[in-house]
């Protein structure tokens, strides 16, 4: 946005610069032919003039609102310069007409010319000196616009290198993940095959506990029939008569 209102500004210096030596020329012209072309030129430049203005205007409301009021102040100098222009175009001198100007003594011609030079150079010189800070600013954006493009270009490739270094750690991550996968799976048929021998071996204990059993039992039974074996035949003994009872 500053750089177009910078172009609007070399522009509008230029064309009051054109309005300046455009109303010197009126007052050296007699012909009134030519006057009148001059005038229509002075004219159509100072519309000219005020069209710049509105397009400043317009770039104004486009701006930051930290930077909109320097160059509104810039623009209310440019209106009052246009305006004092305006002022001292519709002065009587500009409208002179030949035969008075031929009436007027040389050295009052001469008198008059002199000043009237003298205010167009030093209106001259205000437009150059414009157009040479509107230049300078010109620079200072350019040269602005360089070193933020400098900035900006070490910040890409600072990005990049940051974008290049998390893809590396993306890549390191999803390595050590499917790293983590294949342990995982491994761990699981680990323990699916410990459990397997764990049950296999509870089996196996509880058949070895069930055949122990079986076996005390039937090693019992066959004890005690041996020891039933061993034990003597005992005869039951006669019970004494009534009657040997009674002869004793």
């Amino acid at each position: 946005m500053a750089s177009i209102f910078d172009n609007y500004e070399r522009q509008f210096g230029k064309l009051s610069a054109e309005i300046t030596q455009m109303m010197a020329e009126l007052l050296r012209e007699y012909s009134d032919g030519n006057k009148k072309t001059i005038s229509a030129r002075i004219s159509q430049t100072f519309e000219e003039s005020n069209e710049i203005l509105e397009q400043m205007e317009l770039e104004l409301d486009e701006m930051p609102s930290e930077a909109r009021p320097k160059y509104s102040n810039r623009v209310q100098c440019f209106k009052k310069e246009l305006e004092n222009l305006r002022k001292e175009y519709k002065s009587p001198k500009y409208s002179i007409k030949q035969e008075t100007r031929l009436r007027l003594d040389s050295d009052e011609i001469v008198h008059f010319d002199n000043r009237v030079d003298v205010d167009m150079r030093t209106q001259l010189l205000d437009n150059t000196s414009r157009l040479e800070r509107s230049s300078n600013r010109l620079n200072d954006g350019v040269a602005s616009a360089l070193q933020s493009e400098e900035i900006g270009a070490g910040i890409l490739a600072d990005l990049s290198q940051q974008r290049e270094t998390l893809q590396n750690s993306r890549e390191r991550l999803r390595r050590a993940n499917e790293d983590l996968s294949r342990s995982g799976r491994i761990l699981s048929e680990m323990t699916k095959k410990q459990n397997r021998l764990v049950l296999v071996l509870v089996i196996f204990l509880l058949v070895m506990a069930f055949l122990a059993v079986i076996y005390t039992l039937l090693h019992k039974n066959s004890s005690s029939s041996d020891a039933a074996n061993m034990l003597p035949n005992v005869q039951p003994t006669s019970t004494p008569s009534k009657n040997a009872i009674a002869s004793l």
